[in-house]
């Protein structure tokens, strides 16, 4: 129902003779997604010719996205990176030159899908960042990462190894 806009669903419901009903809550501007709701989107509409042209936009963004995760899949596939989920999956994931090699856009896909699988932890995007950078650099930098569940991903050779550690272990580089 994100891609139905609610005049779109009150039309409908008035329809089919039911009543449109909204949390109270919704109108108080203490909620972030109030805000976002109630100032933000109607500026975004403003800037962008209206709310049909906004609304426009934010279905073209999906596709956009949803085109970006497919390319995003089959180039992994492609290039051997881990499927997400696959609890199965190895415990390490070949860094080394010909991963090196790949668009930025597909390494950190594959850094967030390993660590997602080999340890259950999602990286948020400056974590990715960080670590691919590190991974780019010479391997004077960072070598280990520690991240949630005690776990730690460190940078052994040509690989990338997903290891569990005792938390008290010497110090790391958090993510």
């Amino acid at each position: 129902l994100l891609r139905v806009q609610k005049k779109v669903l009150q039309a409908f419901l008035a329809a089919e003779g039911q009543e449109w009903m909204e949390d109270a809550s919704n109108a108080k501007l203490v909620y972030e997604r109030n805000r976002i709701r109630h100032e933000v989107l109607p500026l975004l509409a403003d800037i962008c010719g209206g709310t049909e042209a906004l609304h426009r936009r934010f279905v073209s963004i999906g596709e956009q996205s949803e085109g970006l995760s497919e390319w995003l899949e089959s180039a992994c596939t492609a290039h051997g990176g881990p499927d997400y989920p696959d609890p199965s999956q190895s415990l390490s994931l070949d860094v080394g030159p010909s991963f090196q090699a790949l668009p930025e856009l597909l390494r950190h896909e594959m850094l967030w899908r390993f660590a997602a699988n080999a340890c259950g932890h999602f990286l948020g995007h400056g974590e990715v960042r960080s670590i691919g950078e590190a991974l780019q650099g010479p391997t004077s930098g960072p070598t280990r990462w520690d991240v949630s569940g005690g776990w730690r991903l460190e940078r052994s050779g040509g690989a990338l190894v997903a290891r569990l550690h005792n938390a008290t272990s010497g110090p790391g580089s958090e993510v």
